[in-house]
């Protein structure tokens, strides 16, 4: 299969650089309203969809350090309310030592 000779997979189109922020920012709020909100279902599922198109446009903008840390956000915000219910504080802070990650590389990439 042949590439378009626009964007290159290696090349970040352009402003990916400023949205990347904002995005990861976005996230961050989405996951922190979702714990607070003792998982339900509309914060979990609107913090899903953010992470799920970060880590679509992650892997088009070449980001492929955050598209690992996006796919464990993903992954946990995918457990059913109960499950998570029941592990809530340890949930808690995986997130949060995820998060702690994408901004490090967030930081990384706007640099």
């Amino acid at each position: 299969m042949t590439q378009s000779p626009g964007i290159r997979q290696t090349d970040h189109p352009p402003d990916s650089t400023s949205i990347y922020p904002r995005c990861a920012a976005m996230l961050e709020r989405a996951i922190r309203e979702t714990v607070d909100h003792d998982w339900d279902d509309y914060s979990r599922q609107r913090a899903l969809d953010i992470a799920q198109a970060m880590l679509d446009g992650c892997k088009v903008c070449g980001f492929r350090e955050s598209t690992g840390i996006l796919r464990s956000v993903e992954a946990l915000l995918l457990l059913p309310v109960d499950e998570a219910l029941s592990v809530l504080p340890a949930l808690r802070e995986k997130l949060e030592d995820l998060l702690g990650l994408l901004r490090q590389h967030v930081r990384a990439e706007s640099a």
